[in-house]
């Protein structure tokens, strides 16, 4: 079954492992078997690479020790995580099931080496890279970082 999800500037037609890093997946997709429907799964690090939060299957999960400063929200179509010290929106997931893009994710996190990762409505970003309009289909990886 087809399946397209947006994140940011970026289109991705068919492919599972949307973000590698390092040889580890960083940002995946997975379709359920009893109801067909997508989710993604991701980790959210802040600049000096602690993880902040686990994404499972569109589930935000915060870790315990930040939780203090993170925000859940959203309702039954949208998921949101905001970073109350900066009031800074972390991610946000839309599902769009009537839609051709599923999902439209949008983020603002960092990889574990501390390197910026933006994926906003104006597009994506990555360390020096600027992305939009961009759509990848039917790939092993849509982008591995070395």
């Amino acid at each position: 079954m087809k399946f397209t999800v947006k994140l940011g500037g970026m289109n991705f037609i068919n492919v599972k492992n949307i973000m590698m890093f390092r040889g580890e997946p960083l940002f995946t997709v997975y379709r359920s078997e009893s109801d067909g429907a997508l989710s993604v799964n991701f980790e959210v690090f802040d600049s000096n690479g602690n993880k902040l939060a686990s994404v499972k299957q569109n589930r935000i999960y915060p870790h315990h020790e930040q939780a203090k400063n993170l925000q859940l929200g959203g309702n039954a179509s949208t998921y949101t995580l905001t970073d109350t010290a900066n009031n800074k929106m972390l991610v946000r997931i839309d599902k769009r099931e009537a839609a051709e893009t599923e999902l439209d994710v949008f983020l603002h996190t960092y990889l574990p080496n501390g390197v910026l990762f933006n994926a906003s409505p104006d597009g994506t970003s990555l360390a020096s890279h600027f992305f939009k309009g961009v759509t990848i289909a039917d790939a092993g990886v849509g982008v591995n970082i070395g």
